[in-house]
């Protein structure tokens, strides 16, 4: 009985400002002030979300103004002209170089070789191979990374791969910083790629670029592109080839190709028969034939979608090729891309030679590098690669040196 005594008297505690409103606004002075109160009240909050709405303008537009400085927001973005590429090389060919061009450009998010990751798990021996490259690629196109987490962190330890795209680095990495756990100063030192912040960082480029080398793509052929150009990307394939000879003198220099002359490795003398060179040059010049396939294939059915360029070109004509296939692919002319390649085609001697030459992408003078090869190959070598490669170079307008030694069968 007491507790709804209690009950009772709590409610009409509570309950008194209400009955004391409903007792004022029943005079018409009383009405009158609350038709005051209720203006006043709306007046101070229409100020107030004005205010906050003002400034919150004021800072989006500061942050906006900010990231299109930076490089991270394109300020024309429209779906219907936003291009993507695929760059397409044999190993060897320069296709590092012709990557760079792009991860300079301010709207392109570059990604190197990530095929090559797959081939590191041993993902290429599996029969899921081919639809797991090709959802990577669609994946890395639309900017949809959060199904790639295992991708990522593999993506964590290849500082090469990750180093390699300015959109991997930039964002993530800060320069000349003391990495805590090996206690030295590294030229970036960055957190772990996060598959939710990749995505963003991805989208807000105008542009998706991806190299890719040819041996490490899943039946090569123009049909395992077919479902990336049916989908809303628009993707575009600029192929890139080089001189067999040149690609050869490149291989031998690296060790992928073993000489047959007589060198010194870590003090270990070692011998190969000049049989073992040419059984491996030969080797390579038919791998060249599912080049040439595929070039005579997409030029038929990627009408508008696919460009080849050679590298000799390439470099000779730095500047005219470069405008070439930024206009092939849909992008703006950049200065950042103007200001990298005279910087990294006329580099100082002693800087370029600091750096594993063998693997980077400045040269002294690129436009040397087209006809390296005479200086690298000797007569014998020459021969060997011009025999077994005559078909392709004739099929890419290389031509021979030693025409006469070919077509006799001139064995060195």
């Amino acid at each position: 009985m007491c507790f709804g005594v209690d009950q009772h008297n709590t409610y009409e505690q509570n309950d008194y400002p209400y009955r004391m409103a409903r007792r004022v606004s029943n005079t018409r002075g009383g009405r009158i002030l609350l038709i005051l109160i209720i203006v006043a009240v709306d007046i101070l909050t229409s100020n107030v979300f004005l205010h906050t709405s003002s400034k919150l303008f004021r800072l989006f537009s500061s942050f906006t103004k900010r990231s299109i400085e930076m490089g991270y927001i394109s300020k024309d973005i429209d779906k219907q002209t936003r291009t993507n590429l695929i760059i397409l090389s044999h190993s060897r060919s320069g296709s590092s170089f012709l990557g760079q061009i792009f991860n300079h450009h301010p709207d392109v998010f570059y990604m190197y070789e990530p095929f090559y990751i797959m081939k590191v798990t041993t993902l290429d021996q599996s029969n899921f191979y081919e639809s797991s490259a090709l959802r990577l690629l669609d994946d890395i196109l639309n900017c949809n990374f959060k199904n790639q987490e295992e991708y990522m962190g593999f993506l964590n330890h290849l500082p090469h791969h990750r180093y390699s795209s300015r959109s991997l680095t930039v964002p993530f990495c800060a320069p000349n910083q003391t990495d805590t756990k090996f206690g030295k100063t590294v030229r970036y030192f960055c957190k772990p790629l996060d598959p939710w912040e990749t995505s963003r960082v991805c989208s807000t480029h105008k542009h998706r670029v991806i190299k890719l080398l040819t041996h490490r793509i899943p039946n090569f052929k123009v049909n395992f592109f077919k479902p990336l150009m049916k989908s809303e990307v628009n993707v575009k394939i600029l192929q890139l080839v080089r001189d067999p000879r040149a690609i050869v003198a490149s291989m031998e220099r690296v060790g992928w190709i073993q000489s047959y002359t007589q060198f010194n490795s870590k003090q270990t003398f070692i011998r190969t028969s000049f049989h073992d060179f040419e059984q491996r040059v030969k080797r390579f010049c038919f791998s060249l034939l599912d080049t040439i396939k595929f070039i005579l294939e997409a030029e038929r059915k990627l009408l508008g979608r696919y460009k080849l360029v050679r590298y000799e070109d390439l470099v000779q004509q730095i500047t005219t090729k470069t405008d070439d296939v930024m206009k092939f692919a849909q992008f703006r002319s950049s200065d950042d891309v103007t200001r990298w390649l005279q910087r990294s085609t006329h580099a100082e001697n002693t800087a370029v030679r600091k750096k594993n030459y063998d693997y980077s992408t400045e040269r002294v003078n690129i436009s040397h590098l087209a006809d390296s090869w005479r200086r690298t190959l000797n007569r014998q070598q020459i021969v060997v690669v011009e025999k077994y490669c005559k078909p392709v170079m004739t099929m890419l307008r290389y031509p021979v040196v030693f025409t006469d030694h070919v077509q006799k069968g001139f064995k060195p």
